[in-house]
């Protein structure tokens, strides 16, 4: 009796120890994962910068260019226009040394970024040879310049004033950022800054035989979210 007691009593533990095995690999068998992935992105607008030309200060406008003549008497000046990143029909008629004609209008920043002016670009005459900013000839019609030509050519220039630069040859990255403070279109104080071209007649410059035309090239402002380097 002894002997059937002890025996229970080992089959009664090893049925215990198969239970909780058992009740363990259950719960296994019932585990749950919980998984979280996560991802951002960002998509700016697709017009990141929008750094225009305006007749504004405070819009995007598109008005004719205001233009003034100054000098001896006879000067005249083009309708100029200007259409986003466009300015065309800007042109000057001098008769004598002394005119000068001069076009403003401004630089609009219609983003939500500062814009940095990193480079001002004077292209050549498109043909020219040697590459010139400025070619001048003698110009058809009835009283073509026979002489005086390059003297007369000399005493007539372009200048583009923009923030508080004056260049009559363009400014380069490294020129840009050796100003001091950098040239910007803030988006939380200024957003526009006013731009001339003036195109002059030097006093006591040479009078050519005739008539002569000049050509320059385009004028190209290079701006950028990002501050110009060196």
């Amino acid at each position: 009796m002894q002997k059937n007691e002890r025996t229970y009593r080992v089959v009664a533990l090893v049925g215990l120890i198969i239970g909780v095995i058992a009740l363990t690999v259950g719960f296994a068998a019932y585990t749950t994962t919980l998984t979280i992935k996560s991802s951002a992105d960002v998509t700016p607008p697709s017009t990141t910068l929008d750094v225009v030309f305006s007749t504004s200060s405070n819009s995007v406008d598109t008005n004719n260019l205001s233009v003034q003549v100054t000098g001896p008497t006879g000067a005249t000046a083009d309708t100029a226009t200007l259409n986003g990143t466009l300015v065309s029909g800007i042109g000057a008629h001098f008769t004598e040394p002394g005119q000068t004609v001069t076009y403003t209008f401004y630089v609009y920043n219609n983003s939500a970024y500062n814009a940095y002016l990193n480079q001002i670009d004077f292209k050549t005459v498109t043909g020219s040879d040697p590459a010139l900013f400025k070619v001048c000839q003698p110009k058809a019609g009835p009283n073509p310049a026979s002489a005086n030509i390059n003297e007369a050519c000399n005493g007539i220039t372009l200048t583009l004033r923009v923030h508080d630069i004056s260049t009559t040859t363009g400014k380069s990255a490294a020129d840009m950022a050796a100003y001091s403070p950098k040239k910007m279109l803030d988006t939380s104080g200024s957003k526009s800054t006013p731009i001339t071209i003036e195109i002059a007649y030097a006093n006591n410059a040479a009078i050519p035989e005739g008539d002569i035309e000049i050509a320059f090239g385009d004028i190209e402002l290079l701006y950028k979210s990002t501050e110009p380097s060196a």
